[in-house]
């Protein structure tokens, strides 16, 4: 009997055992599904960033500039590692990190930590040898550039997640950069991944796309080597050099100096300014051609009336205003082609002041060129508010390239509108835009933004403008058997703590175009604050141009025209 009460207490209380078992399985599998499912999950399975490796860019002639490639970087886990100091002594020599860095990551509160991105090949090999529970290689996208630092002010740059900082790369981040997609991916019990599939959740991966810049990279590389060399044995503090194709506005090539490492600028992101773009000059005597197109077109003048240039010293309203050289009587062409301020301040004593201001303001000076880049800077100019406001001397001043601020851009820009007849073209840096497959998407069309001067007169300046180069200021710009039209500048750069121009820092540019009488290309060159040697822009800047100028026309296989065109003029 009491064996019996024995054998029903044990089976009843195994049922009851069975029973509560039976209740849990069914209430985990109906009611704690999902979460255990997801607990198995983190056991077995981890998410990995997968990245579209962003776009790549081309010059006009489908030559890479910059590309991706995919690297390994190195990741940890911080939770799964069981013995964090031997980790840390077999991680510290192939990454070459503080021990204490490395540390603190793996003794902080956070599940996941980055230990160094982007590593070399070597480091990931070591890395993967030493088979370390818990940390881990994944995959990102780092930026290449073949051709080195070339062009290395108007690209840009990216940081490290691959978004743009700094020039076209973050001008066009969004259509560069594509998207990222989190991927399954198996592992064993030591969190390590293993090869083995796991369905994924469907998500669309946005491709990145291409950019085919204006940018001909052979003048580009011509173009850079003729500015480093003029920015070394000056030992100017900056200098740029822009070429433009006058007809549409395209940018062939955009050199500034300096460059700068890395470290250099991830320390200060300033360095990164395009300073072609970004800053503004007083242009001097290179800002003279657009008084002259004034004048020109309102029948102020005409090229063969008389000025008085007072033998090289002018005082109106109390500010002596000088010429580099003492010249009496000249006509207004020579005024033009000596480069006389004071004849240029005379002219601009009969201007209508408000009419001259628009016309300035028309020519692109005080407003964006309209190029789709970062930080652009409208100049220096406030039409309207001048106008009103300015002083009696402003607008002489001006008629001599002082008073006022312009940018590299606006100002190649506008001497393309004089060279192609009279249209100020918008300019332009991206040709096209194509997807992974090559695809074309988008091409960039010539944008007229308005004339400015008429035909006539636009022809009557580049012969003006040529007479620079054939016996003024500007003839170490001239190129045997060819035709060159320019305008030599030298300006001051003022001082505001002592309220005057600098006598001892100048600015030096040469604008020109050729070949005449159809123009094709305007080049422009700037030094600012050249340190050794003549700082004069007819002595250093008009002999680079020459340079550029005659390799592009080599380039271009342009034969010297027959010897009618080739002389040199004499001066009017």
């Amino acid at each position: 009997m009491f064996r019996q009460k024995r054998l029903f207490f044990c089976f009843s209380f195994l049922f009851l055992v069975f029973s509560l078992f039976i209740v849990r399985l069914f209430q985990i599998q109906l009611f704690r599904h999902k979460f255990f499912i997801q607990q198995v999950k983190k056991q077995y399975v981890c998410y990995e960033r997968k990245e579209s490796l962003r776009g790549m860019i081309f010059d006009r002639n489908g030559s890479n500039l910059v590309l991706s490639k995919e690297v390994d970087s190195c990741v940890a886990w911080p939770k799964q590692i069981k013995d964090k100091n031997r980790t840390i002594k077999g991680l510290t020599p192939i990454l070459n990190l503080d021990e204490s860095e490395i540390r603190s990551k793996f003794f902080s509160s956070r599940n996941f930590v980055w230990l160094k991105r982007k590593i070399s090949s070597l480091e990931a090999e070591k890395i993967q040898k030493l088979g370390l529970q818990g940390v881990n290689l994944v995959k990102e996208g780092k930026r290449f550039y073949p051709e080195g630092n070339l062009l290395w002010h108007l690209l840009g740059k990216v940081n490290i997640d691959n978004e743009g900082i700094a020039g076209i790369e973050l001008a066009y981040n969004d259509l560069l950069q594509g998207n990222a997609v989190n991927e399954l991916k198996a592992r064993d019990a030591s969190g390590k991944k293993i090869d083995l599939v796991v369905p994924s959740p469907a998500v669309e991966q946005k491709k990145a796309g291409n950019l085919v810049l204006t940018i001909d990279k052979q003048i580009q590389h011509i173009a850079e080597r003729e500015l480093t060399k003029i920015y070394r044995e000056t030992k100017a503090k900056k200098a740029t050099l822009l070429v433009q194709d006058v007809n549409t506005g395209e940018i062939l090539a955009w050199v500034c100096c300096p460059t700068y490492a890395e470290e250099e600028w991830k320390k200060n992101p300033l360095l990164l300014s395009n300073p072609g773009l970004n800053e503004t000059i007083e242009p001097g005597s290179t800002f003279k051609v657009i008084p002259a197109a004034f004048a020109l077109e309102e029948n102020v003048t005409n090229p063969k009336e008389k000025y008085d240039c007072e033998n090289g010293l002018f005082e109106l309203h109390g500010i002596k205003i000088r010429d580099h050289e003492k010249r009496g009587i000249l006509t207004f062409s020579e005024v033009l082609g000596y480069s006389s301020n004071i004849g240029m301040a005379k002219l601009g004593l009969r201007f209508n002041k408000q009419k001259f201001y628009q016309y300035v303001y028309n020519f692109g000076f005080g407003s964006p060129t309209g190029i789709n880049l970062p930080g652009e800077s409208p100049g220096i100019f406030d039409n309207q508010r001048t106008r009103f406001s300015a002083s009696a001397v402003s607008l002489p001043i001006m008629c001599y390239g002082q008073g006022i601020g312009v940018t590299a851009l606006q100002l190649v820009t506008a001497y393309s509108a004089i060279a192609n007849g009279g249209l100020l073209m918008e300019p332009q840096v991206v040709k096209e835009v194509r997807d992974e497959k090559d695809k074309l998407l988008w091409q960039a069309q010539p944008v007229v933004i308005r004339r400015v001067l008429s035909e006539k007169t636009a022809r009557l300046l580049q012969e003006m403008l040529e007479g620079v180069v054939e016996w003024g200021t500007g003839t170490n710009a001239k190129i045997k058997g060819y035709r060159i039209a320019g305008k030599t500048g030298t300006s001051q750069k003022f001082e505001p703590a002592i309220d005057k121009y600098s006598d001892t820092r100048h600015t030096a540019s040469f604008c020109g175009f050729f070949p005449l009488p159809n123009p094709q290309w305007t080049i422009l060159v700037i030094l600012d604050e050249p340190q050794t040697g003549s700082y004069w822009g007819g002595t250093i800047a008009a002999p680079v141009f020459a340079r550029v100028a005659e390799q592009m026309l080599n380039y271009f296989r342009i034969l010297p025209e027959s010897n009618k065109y080739a002389q040199v003029k004499k001066s009017p």
